[in-house]
């Protein structure tokens, strides 16, 4: 694995409040963002949806949908816990930790002066009135985690909207309680025991500071995201922001194996060296069947490598459906986006938000043709129609995982 020193893991995160009937554009937005990790809360989630409706496959999704049966909350259907991550950094659920409360909990391998690190990341919800009882299970629950096991991060719509912070942006921020005291000395004693600093200080059109971010890692760049998956709800603004730490190059994604290029292949060579090849004598050196089929395929394979060429393909970094103007705008984007980064022109912010909103556009568009496409073709190839189908399946088998046998 090659590190990349000095990198950032980019993390958004979203109160969504539905994801549902907001597929389409979510899946549109997710397309264009250069996140490493998407935490989600409210999604609203069931097992109708699938995660390829919504994550393309450079993430691996991790979903904790609203279970009817939890004790803190009457309403059967909201709620829900999603975290995506990018494939380039290696993660795992940890069910172990989870707690009767709506919390997910994912562990991500990351490097920090040249040393692995565990990363658990936490995606949490509390629906409102939340309760002294509630928060205390959630905290008995965090605290089954080793002390100083890991770094820590933990995301969410905490809706303690009586609990005020205070400190400059780009450090931990102080609580004060208005009139929950309990709650804020709860939370306080759990963060300090945890080491968890607030980095969140975007408040709502109400001034209130429901989503908070607690870290036991340095955050850096907190800011509210221009660019939201989904249409921002007023009480919940949408955050980016940064971790610094090593990660693996992307290079290490893309497949590199090697593929015979077979149309310009070397067939008068072939045919010539089958026709030459004297199989009686191969074969009368094996006593075998087995050995003879051995014999066969052994000798098939070396006039193939002989006389087929090879070439390396790479992964496409970019769906199928993408036009050539697209990309082109990706690219554009792209490199405005690293020359704002660098140079702070307001004149490159203003040309990659422009850009940003003509690939969206364009990519809505682009994705409405390959529909369109697909179902003209239902009738004439509709292989393509199932191979789309599988795609969005993930290649999920149709057949249940269980079968139980019934005497009935």
């Amino acid at each position: 694995m090659v590190l990349k020193f000095n990198s950032k893991i980019k993390i958004f995160y979203q109160n969504v409040r539905g994801l549902k009937t907001k597929t389409n554009i979510f899946f549109s937005n997710m397309l264009t963002c250069e996140y490493d990790i998407i935490i989600l809360c409210e999604s609203w989630l069931a097992d109708d949806v699938l995660d390829s409706e919504l994550f393309s496959d450079k993430y691996v999704v991790y979903r904790r949908d609203r279970d009817p049966s939890c004790f803190y909350s009457d309403k059967k259907g909201g709620g829900g816990v999603l975290i995506a991550v990018s494939k380039r950094l290696p993660s795992r659920r940890l069910a172990q930790y989870e707690s009767k409360c709506e919390d997910l909990w994912v562990c991500v391998d990351i490097c920090i002066n040249r040393k692995l690190e565990k990363l658990i990341i936490c995606s949490v919800y509390f629906p409102p009135p939340i309760k002294s009882s509630i928060f205390e299970h959630f905290y008995d629950s965090v605290n089954k985690i080793p002390y100083n096991y890991c770094k820590k991060l933990l995301v969410g719509d905490f809706n303690m909207k009586n609990i005020r912070w205070h400190g400059p942006p780009g450090q931990p921020l102080v609580a004060s309680a208005v009139k929950d005291f309990n709650l804020e000395k709860m939370l306080s004693e759990f963060s300090a025991y945890h080491n968890l600093g607030q980095y969140n200080w975007v408040t709502n059109f109400q001034s209130y500071m429901l989503d908070l971010v607690l870290s036991s890692i340095d955050v850096s760049g907190l800011r509210q995201s221009i660019t939201p998956l989904v249409k921002i709800d007023p009480l919940h603004p949408a955050l980016e922001f940064e971790i610094q730490c090593e990660i693996a190059d992307d290079s290490s994604l893309h497949n590199h194996e090697p593929r015979f290029r077979y149309f310009k292949a070397d067939y008068t060579n072939i045919l010539a060296e089958l026709e030459s090849t004297h199989w009686n004598d191969l074969f009368s050196q094996c006593s075998k069947v087995d050995e003879m089929v051995d014999m066969f395929y052994n000798t098939i394979r070396d006039i193939i490598r002989r006389y087929v060429p090879i070439a390396n393909s790479s992964k496409n970094k970019y769906p199928l459906w993408y036009s050539k103007s697209l990309i082109k705008v990706l690219n554009e984007k792209n490199k405005y986006r690293k020359r704002y980064s660098k140079y702070k022109n307001p004149l490159d912010d203003m040309t990659y938000r422009l850009l940003k909103e003509r690939s969206l556009k364009l990519i809505q568009i682009n994705y409405k043709h390959y529909l369109e496409s697909i179902e003209s073709s239902l009738t004439s190839n509709p292989k393509i129609f199932w191979s789309f189908l599988k795609q969005k399946r993930n290649a999920l088998s149709c057949y249940p995982s269980t079968m139980l046998l019934t005497t009935e």
